[in-house]
């Protein structure tokens, strides 16, 4: 009989996981956040939240990580390490490998396109692809003459186009096979993440790199066409917004006349706000879930005992619920089906802890016996919070056990 239950229960999972299909396959895959920066992953299913699981990986290159991993369908990883390797990785095997030259190192996040092809900018400022091999593809420099302390913001894939920008506020688009299809200047710094709408308007936040300075938000369509450029008086702007639908969630420091507010603003795709709330903590992340709610961290900016709190609003900027967490959140909410999650920091722990879309307080993964991580963690496309090691060729994973994963409770 027992024999009998756990075969139903083995089927019955198979059938589930195959109606549901893989979420990457067939797709442009980005980096942490995804293309608009809703930070949802709900179409992976649930995150796992039993233990923390060290992956040695065997390989001549041992190094750690030098970016943080991109998720590539059947939840295999790609990893650049501190060597130069381009290591693809399925569970606990490296399934290939590629050597790269000192001058092609990625200095931004790497992103694929639907055929397994790899983008990302280089330490010697050129944009790379590489076959699925790892193998250079094409490389174009940037600029026609060289430039020092240029720093790249995240590199972002849609539909065959690549967007990025740099610290002079220059914004890019290129095609996937290497075509310069228009750039865009602007006087002010480009933040260094970029958000994509759903119909492909690129959102960058425009910062002067102070408080009491007035910064901007600006959408461009995916032929370099702006829609609106909106400066926000006394307003400083951190990040590209999260994108929902036709809808920018922003959040910014307000700072006038020596009086500070914290802010969040959403704004149609026209650039008309819609409402404005102020929250009682400096605004750090947004996300988004599919269907609406929103998502802030924020934390205190003083200097004492770490202190984060998480607010919940409906699509109308209503608050649902608060927490306030004794620890610095150090990643924006991430969301799935049935639990959320984050990685939070304070002087005797390091953790990942999870919470119902509720606000209940559900457990948390310790992660102080593991190795030395890069702090951006990667979803793999069946909700495993992933992590790189910094100093040796291993994944950490929060996860679950085998039989665990077929249990329907």
């Amino acid at each position: 009989m027992r024999k009998n239950f756990i075969f139903f229960i083995i089927t019955l999972s198979i059938l589930i996981s195959c109606q549901r299909g893989d979420p990457l396959e067939n797709i442009d895959i980005n980096g942490f956040g995804g293309v608009q920066k809703d930070y949802s992953y709900e179409d992976y299913g649930n995150f796992y939240n039993y233990n923390a699981y060290i992956d040695n990986l065997t390989a001549d290159d041992s190094s750690g990580a030098l970016i943080p991993p991109l998720a590539l369908p059947a939840s295999r990883l790609a990893i650049f390490t501190e060597n130069g390797y381009l290591h693809k990785i399925f569970e606990k095997t490296i399934e290939s490998s590629a050597k790269l030259e000192h001058e092609d190192y990625p200095q931004s996040s790497i992103v694929a396109d639907k055929d397994g092809n790899f983008y990302y900018l280089s330490v010697s400022a050129e944009l790379v692809s590489l076959n699925k091999e790892g193998k250079i593809k094409w490389k174009i420099k940037i600029y026609d003459t060289p430039r020092k302390n240029i720093l790249f913001s995240e590199l972002l894939i849609y539909q065959n186009y690549l967007f990025f920008g740099d610290n002079s506020g220059k914004l890019y688009a290129y095609t996937v096979d290497s075509k310069l299809l228009w750039n865009k200047g602007f006087r002010l710094n480009i933040n260094r993440t970029l958000s994509v709408s759903e119909s492909g308007k690129i959102a960058i936040s425009l910062t002067n790199d102070e408080f009491g300075a007035s910064d901007k938000l600006v959408l461009i369509s995916k032929d370099g066409e702006i829609i609106f450029e909106k400066e926000f008086k006394g307003i400083r702007l951190f990040r590209s917004p999260s994108i929902h639908k036709d809808k920018l969630i922003l959040t910014g420091v307000e700072d006038i006349n020596n009086e500070r507010n914290y802010l969040i603003i959403c704004l149609d795709t026209l650039g008309n706000e819609i409402w404005r709330k102020k929250i009682d903590l400096f605004p750090r992340y947004s996300s988004v879930s599919h269907d609406g709610l929103i998502f802030i961290v924020g934390f205190n900016a003083g200097i004492g005992k770490p202190l984060s709190v998480i607010y919940c609003l409906d699509w109308n900027g209503k608050e649902i619920w608060k927490l306030y967490y004794d620890v610095t959140i150090k990643t924006p909410i991430m969301i799935s089906n049935n639990k959320l999650a984050f990685l939070g920091i304070k002087e005797n722990l390091t953790a990942i802890f999870f919470i119902k879309k509720s606000g209940l307080i559900v457990n948390f993964i310790s992660l102080n016996d593991v190795p030395l991580i890069n702090t951006i963690p990667t979803i793999r496309s069946d909700g495993v919070i992933s992590f790189a090691a910094v100093n040796k060729l291993q994944i950490i994973r929060i996860d679950d056990t085998f039989l665990n994963k077929l249990l329907p409770w």
